[in-house]
């Protein structure tokens, strides 16, 4: 279980710090060292919540969260905003925070679930997004079964997504 933070390498290094008396956290590693735009991986023995303090990170481009024991994403998420790329990977969460709404920067969105029962009703205020990606890992059998089921629990709000060049389900 991980998470891919991409941001200014001095607010990625605050957080660290405040990680280092975490005992859940196994492992960090830079994967991308430039002059000031760091890309990082940070793995954990389990990953049940989003490390709190992740929101000081103002500077936060890309962000990806990959988590089997994570049911609930804080509503801090809506916060970042820079982030232009959010890649979600939690089967086990229901629901996405409604104030994800408020990533006005946000151009790519992809979800992979199992539980998720819908979308918020103001994805519409995603002005930006080109490319969102709704993906059920329950081996497939959700879309195979009936492909056309996760239509039905799209907001209609979603066609009002002008930039939208990408919509995969």
């Amino acid at each position: 279980e991980y998470i891919i933070l991409k941001g200014h390498k001095n607010e990625l290094i605050d957080f660290f710090e405040t990680l280092n008396n975490d005992l859940n956290t196994a492992k960090i590693e830079i994967i991308d060292m430039g002059n000031i735009i760091w890309v990082v991986q940070i793995f954990f023995k389990s990953l049940i919540e989003v490390p709190k303090n992740i929101e000081k990170i103002a500077s936060l481009l890309e962000l990806t969260i990959h988590s089997h024991s994570i049911k609930l994403l804080p509503e801090e998420l809506g916060s970042f905003n820079n982030i232009k790329k959010l890649t979600i990977n939690c089967p086990n969460i229901k629901k996405l925070p409604e104030k994800i709404c408020n990533l006005s920067n946000l151009l790519y969105l992809s979800i992979s679930f199992i539980y998720l029962e819908s979308l918020p009703q103001d994805i519409n205020r995603l002005t930006k997004l080109t490319t969102l990606h709704l993906e059920c890992n329950e081996d497939g059998r959700f879309f195979y079964e009936n492909p056309f089921k996760v239509l039905d629990q799209l907001p209609a709000k979603i066609t009002s997504l002008f930039n939208l060049k990408e919509l995969r389900l």
